[in-house]
């Protein structure tokens, strides 16, 4: 996990982090997680590491990441940087958007790892399954019923139900 110091206000702790890190990758063999926070070139020298694999989102990523790569190649000669391109899927979901779904109380788990998931359910107070949610009601004939949900983010979220036959 390198510890980005750009960033001004991180979801988690460095720590926590590396431990949903690893809880995520638990399952891949020879896969490993650790902080560090010097340069990457400097990482990759320090574990004899020829190649660096990153993934890229779209082409703004791209530049950025050739960029890097150029800089960490003048560091450190013998290091080659793969950048590999994200499902379509993914090519627009960050950090910021995120945020934005985990405020209007929306599903994460088609974007980030079941542990992440979790931990965001759990600090956030927001259901990231939408199976979880249940509506109490005395509905007793077919039709439409309305109803106000006060999300825990402070959103409210109007939802109207349709009751029929099936």
């Amino acid at each position: 996990v390198m510890v980005n110091c750009e960033k001004k206000q991180p979801m988690f702790s460095q720590e926590k982090r590396l431990e949903l890190i690893c809880r995520s990758i638990a399952h891949i063999p020879n896969a490993e997680a650790e902080l560090f926070s010097g340069l990457l070139a400097d990482y990759a020298r320090q574990k004899n590491a020829h190649i660096i694999v990153k993934g890229v989102r779209n082409i703004t990523d791209f530049d950025s990441e050739m960029q890097m790569a150029r800089i960490n190649q003048g560091i450190e000669p013998e290091l080659e940087t793969l950048l590999l391109p994200a499902r379509a899927e993914f090519e627009h979901f960050s950090s910021t958007m995120a945020r934005e779904m985990i405020r209007y109380g929306q599903p994460l788990e088609k974007y980030v790892p079941a542990p992440i998931a979790e931990e965001l359910e759990k600090s956030y107070h927001v259901s990231i399954d939408k199976r979880k949610i249940s509506l109490e009601s005395d509905i007793k004939a077919y039709g439409s019923y309305s109803c106000e949900i006060k999300l825990h983010t402070g959103v409210t979220a109007k939802m109207t139900v349709m009751v029929t036959e099936e």
